[in-house]
């Protein structure tokens, strides 16, 4: 079950840095 906990955190950095910077991408 750490593949869920793992895929969960970097989707939350994802979406946090796309919605505070726009550029992580």
């Amino acid at each position: 079950m750490n593949w869920a906990i793992s895929y969960l955190t970097h989707l939350t950095l994802t979406i946090e840095c796309l919605s505070y910077w726009r550029s992580c991408l």
